[in-house]
């Protein structure tokens, strides 16, 4: 009863707030980003990493794109060390600074060891065996009651509709342009959902008991695609509900966050629990980061040049798990575009040099017509980093 009398009171506060808000053009200002487990709690465990540290990992990378190229939008973190929170201090750290949007990163696990692939929740009731299978270790065991649930459901029935397009919008960027397993949109009654007053989502980014996407979650490269299409899938979903005046409830009056952004990298971890159903298709093209050098995708091997040993500087446009013939309309207006391949990933560049100075400017060029275009280095048939690459060569 007093649960429910509770939540009638947040029911009105939301109408009243949201009423106040049709006045003027909504403006996502905040973001909340959530690393799943950490200190005691370790999530899932892989054959060479904890899920605890490739969320942060994830998250903090996701933090500096946004802080670094969407002027205006503050980012706050839940944690930003190996820290420990329970589930019900998340809960109270969310509503407390009321971010327009929240976002949990967790790693996704399962006794079969070939499933695969990357999914996003948004708050409601699993169905399936293995959405409650999620559910049950991504909530620790903890119980939530029927009753809250519907009663919880219909508060925040006004932001479902926004979570489902930002969990959409992840999906899309995950099979399209980071060339990942698509597992789909899918509900579950998640604790930091279900206690979130605002359009939120939690981010299962494959399974670390799959060797090969363990090893890619443990790679920088990895790290930065998964964040990058994250990123480029929150600025879309903050273009689409700014424009349309969409704004988001909020059942509770906003306070003053306790964290700011920060913009670091690490690495690391595992997760929890559920299965693959369809194939990917295209991939990735990658935003360009000020300041960021290994941000995004990676590529290599050089599949239409003799590969040497040599370092060079190219400028990569397109991924694709798929061939793409290089006389594509996807590639009109570029001339002399290369097909490189690098863990069974088709990655297509122009430009090809040892000078950095000259990569920028063909960057610079590029852009006009691939926003999403960004420099990188390779050695022979691998990438390496770019500073690496500009340290060897002496630039």
């Amino acid at each position: 009863m007093k649960t429910t009398i509770i939540c009638i009171l947040l029911a009105i506060l939301y109408s009243v707030d949201c009423a106040a808000q049709q006045d003027s053009a909504y403006q996502l200002r905040k973001v909340l980003i959530d690393a799943g487990h950490g200190g005691k709690d370790p999530g899932a465990i892989g054959k060479v990493s904890k899920e605890k540290n490739l969320t942060l990992a994830i998250a903090k990378k996701l933090g500096h794109y946004i802080d670094s190229l969407i002027p205006g939008v503050e980012v706050v973190y839940t944690r930003e060390t190996d820290k420990f929170l329970s589930l019900k201090e998340r809960a109270e750290m969310t509503n407390n600074i009321m971010p327009d949007v929240f976002i949990s990163v967790h790693i996704n696990s399962c006794k079969n060891s070939k499933a695969k692939g990357f999914s996003t929740y948004v708050n409601g009731t699993g169905k399936d065996k293995d959405q409650i299978e999620v559910q049950k270790k991504e909530n620790g065991g903890e119980e939530i009651s029927a009753e809250d649930i519907i009663i919880m459901k219909n508060i925040q029935a006004a932001n479902h509709t926004n979570s489902a397009l930002l969990a959409q919008k992840i999906q899309d960027q995950f099979r399209d342009r980071a060339g990942r397993l698509d597992l789909g949109v899918k509900e579950a009654t998640f604790a930091v959902l279900w206690r979130a007053y605002m359009p939120a989502v939690l981010v299962e980014c494959g399974y670390i008991s799959n060797r090969d996407e363990e090893k890619y979650l443990n790679s920088e490269y990895g790290q930065s695609i998964v964040a990058s299409a994250i990123f480029r899938a929150f600025r879309d979903y903050k273009n689409a509900v700014e424009s349309r005046g969409n704004t988001p409830v909020q059942t509770q009056p906003a306070a003053e966050p306790k964290n700011t952004a920060s913009n670091k990298t690490e690495p690391t971890s595992a997760s929890t629990k559920t299965e693959p159903k369809k194939e990917t298709k295209p991939a990735a093209k990658t935003e360009t980061q000020k300041g960021i050098q290994n941000t995004l995708p990676s590529s290599a091997a050089a599949a239409k040049t003799t590969p040497d040993n040599k370092i060079y500087f190219r400028v990569q446009i397109k991924s694709s798990p798929k061939k793409i013939p290089l006389n594509s309309k996807e590639f009109k207006g570029l001339k002399n575009v290369d097909e490189i391949k690098i863990d069974g990933v088709y990655k297509y560049t122009v430009g090809k040099t040892q000078n950095y100075s000259e990569i920028t400017k063909i960057l610079k060029e590029t852009k006009t017509k691939f926003k999403d275009a960004f420099p990188i280095a390779t050695k022979g048939n691998t990438r390496i980093e770019i500073t690496e690459a500009k340290k060897a060569l002496k630039q």
